[in-house]
């Protein structure tokens, strides 16, 4: 009984260290016209899946740092997301970002699967 247990552990143990990391693939972003409303349409796939927790996040320097989280956001953000193709979050930047008047802004999603694993 007891190697029955630990082989069980084992397998359990190895189950989560070879956790993939969630993809994010075919991500566009389309401002509404006269808003500062953002369509930000994405696939997430997990090869193993899990649930992700999808956050947005937009760069004042073309992409090149990543410092400032999307806040104001609606749609298939936050935890449990369950990964699909066709996924939407509507970000109103004008809140988050009320002097937006850059061709420098970049806006990644990033998608966690709770496992230390994040695909951006």
């Amino acid at each position: 009984m007891k190697h029955l247990i630990i082989i069980s552990l084992l397998l359990l143990a190895g189950s989560v260290l070879a956790n993939t990391p969630p993809e994010v693939t075919n991500a566009v972003a389309v401002q509404r016209p006269q808003t500062t409303t953002i369509d930000v349409t994405f696939d997430v796939y997990d090869v193993d899946g899990d649930h992700v927790d999808v956050s947005l996040w937009y760069s004042t320097d073309a992409g090149i740092s990543w410092d400032f989280q999307c806040v104001s956001v609606s749609g298939d953000e936050g935890p449990g997301v369950v990964p699909a193709s066709g996924l939407t979050v509507t970000w109103d930047a004008g809140i988050d970002f009320p002097d937006i008047a850059s061709n420098e802004i970049s806006i990644r999603v990033f998608a966690d699967d709770g496992t230390g694993n994040e695909s951006r």
